[in-house]
């Protein structure tokens, strides 16, 4: 735990010193907005770690030493360069603002105890975040694996070469839910560093940060181990130095723009679509460079060099090994039948989405919303990190926000407002390329909230920001400031209350049972997954298979210290075909079983859990029962799980 606040910290520091230097070097600026300095230090700090990261995952040398090596010359050089007198000067908080941010406070303490004495416990975590991070620390780096989950594979891995660091550090998941939580904080600081920039300094800053931190799917996601905060503050620094490039230049903000959409499409392919929105404005930009003969086309070949130099070495060589690997490795490595839940071409999302999204938040149930257009409720959790909403006060705010662009429209100076108008513009075309994406069932796109959060901090600071400030700047409304100050930290209390208690998988209750029996590997959500039962049983050196599909559930196989030894059965192996040294066969084939009658997300109360069975599942099992070598100690075939031990 000290390590990894140690480490961050030196990362942080590190970026921050090569940030104000860059700025001052390369712009001749000396950068004094503290927190967009964080904001830019967190960019390149993330950056250079996981170039870093990459270089020895290439070269198999991702070990327990050499990533101890890594983080002390990152400790010694971020201690060596770090001036935090001079990078925070002008940052004060008033006893005031520190009783209004103490609601958020207590809310990170909350969540990184939570974290330390509960297990990892959602859908993700358990299928294929950490086991991405486990297999790279079992192979030492980058391999061709065999999994059973496409997304191990196919997806990027940044986010999980942070995971995997944590598990050769730690050997053990005791902080892993941390990344989440360090990537709330950071989010938090550059929704500040934009308040502060689009409307000075002032409460409306702070005030600003509270309500982004209020926002319910953002509270889910803070202390859980979820790539989505990573990708939403990577997005959201992404548009803030692509504005700032495009209306004042400077190499710098080109630089922290072109990291960050590496740093992000390396974290989540989402992040690709503020790539697009953002290009035609960089691109805009360079044109007008050029006729002004500011610069040249050799300047232009080098900036396209560095960038692509930062997409390779900032976890976007995957996708160039992906896009040449051969379709029949693909399936060769992806075992079991996967379910294809992605396409493109829902246009009427454009408006069903938006519309689904401002509503749930007044929904008369916790668990879905009102489809008017097909008379009837879907299924959508208001307290589930997957699914989730901006809450209440958000939907508010939109409501409110062409009156706070026509009123406010013309405070600041000419390049503030340019700024303001084009990170908006982005944003806002971000979202509209993505919203046509198709996921299956129809309206799974309740999973778009997490995806879209870095419209959240642009929204809040163009209607918060200059209301309060406003407030600030008349004495006679000094009341009138003091209340809205007290309910904007009331918000925050009620929503972190009901996310601390209701959350579906970390709730209160079950951090309290975790507390009275320490070290408990309990999923509190689900206990009817086979893996979490062959954990239990099996002895902590045995060697356990894999067999499943999309949404398999396999980290904890590793055990709690992360000592077992584990692989993933070949799409078609029969039972006799398994490895002689694996004591344990676990089979999880649930999601077809769970939702594979499921055509839209209202007919969830209804068809959940009715699906086929998986023909690879029921195969495979009644081998085994067959087979006088192995005995089953745990059967649900009506969710397709299995677990049979080596008795002969």
């Amino acid at each position: 735990m000290i390590g990894f606040t140690a480490v961050a910290a030196a990362v942080l520091c590190v970026g921050m010193a090569a940030a104000a230097f860059l700025w001052r070097r390369l712009d001749g600026v000396e950068e004094r907005e503290p927190l967009e300095l964080v904001t830019a230090g967190a960019v390149i700090g993330l950056a250079l770690w996981l170039a870093a990261s990459w270089a020895l995952a290439y070269a198999h040398w991702w070990t327990r030493g050499a990533v101890l090596a890594v983080a002390a010359l990152f400790v010694q050089s971020g201690a060596a360069g770090s001036q935090p007198a001079r990078w925070f000067d002008g940052l004060r908080a008033g006893r005031s603002r520190f009783f209004l941010l103490l609601p958020l406070l207590l809310w990170i303490v909350y969540v990184l105890g939570r974290g330390v004495v509960l297990p990892p416990a959602n859908h993700d975590a358990l299928a294929y975040h950490l086991p991405k991070a486990a297999l790279l620390m079992d192979a030492h780096g980058i391999d061709d694996f065999t999994v059973v989950d496409s997304r191990i594979t196919l997806l990027p891995w940044n986010y999980e070469l942070l995971l995997s660091a944590i598990l050769i550090t730690e050997q053990r998941d005791t902080v892993t839910e941390w990344v989440g939580t360090l990537f709330y904080i950071l989010l938090l600081v550059a929704t500040g560093a934009i308040a502060r920039r689009w409307w000075g300094r002032g409460l409306h800053v702070t005030l600003c940060v509270l309500v982004v931190g209020a926002t319910p799917v953002l509270l889910l996601n803070s202390g859980a181990e979820k790539a989505d905060l990573m990708a939403v503050f990577l997005a959201i620094a992404a548009i803030v130095f692509a504005a700032r490039w495009t209306v004042e230049g400077g190499r710098t903000n080109l630089g922290l723009t072109t990291l960050a959409l590496a740093v992000g499409a390396g974290t989540k392919s989402s992040v690709a679509a503020v790539g697009v929105a953002i290009a035609p404005f960089l691109l805009y930009r360079f044109i007008r460079e050029l006729r002004a003969r500011r610069v040249r086309l050799r300047d232009f070949a080098l900036a396209t060099l560095v960038a692509i130099a930062a997409f390779l070495l900032c976890g976007c060589l995957e996708y160039v090994d992906d896009f040449f690997k051969p379709v029949g490795l693909i399936q060769a490595q992806t075992t079991g039948e996967q379910t294809a839940i992605l396409r493109y071409g829902d246009w009427q999302n454009l408006w069903q989405v938006p519309y689904l999204i401002l509503t749930v938040p007044f929904s008369s149930s916790d668990e879905g919303v009102w489809v008017p257009w097909r008379d009837e409720h879907w299924f959508w959790p208001h307290y589930e990190l997957f699914f989730s909403h901006y809450g209440e006060l958000f939907t508010l705010l939109v409501l409110a926000l062409p009156f706070a662009v026509f009123f406010y429209r013309r405070q600041g100076d000419d390049a503030t407002r340019r700024q303001r108008a084009i990170a908006t513009v982005m944003a806002l075309l971000a979202i509209a390329i993505s919203l046509p994406v198709a996921v299956r069932p129809v309206g799974m796109f309740a999973a778009f909230p997490r995806y879209f959060a870095f419209i959240v901090p642009l929204v809040v600071c163009w209607t918060v920001g200059p209301v309060v400030r406003q407030l600030e700047e008349k004495e006679s409304l000094a009341r009138v400031k003091g209340l809205v100050a007290v309910a904007v930290a009331a918000c925050f209390v009620v929503n972190a209350m009901f996310c601390a208690v209701q959350d579906r998988f970390t709730p209160l209750e079950y951090a309290q049972i975790a507390l009275e029996y320490p070290g408990t590997r309990m999923v509190w959500f689900s206990q009817r997954r086979a893996v979490n039962h062959a954990d239990r049983i099996a002895g902590p050196n045995d060697t356990i298979a894999i067999d499943g599909t999309f949404d398999t559930w396999s980290y904890p196989a590793w055990g709690a210290k992360l000592t077992r030894k584990v692989i993933f059965l070949k799409s078609g192996t029969t039972a006799d075909q398994i490895p002689a040294n694996v004591q344990w066969v676990v089979l999880d084939h649930s999601w077809d079983s769970l939702w594979g009658a499921t055509t839209n997300m209202g007919e969830f109360w209804t068809k959940a859990a009715q699906g086929p069975r998986s023909p690879v599942y029921t195969r495979l099992t009644r081998a085994l029962l067959q087979d006088p070598h192995w005995r089953a100690t745990y059967l649900d075939p009506s969710i397709g799980q299995a677990v049979f031990r080596r008795v002969r």
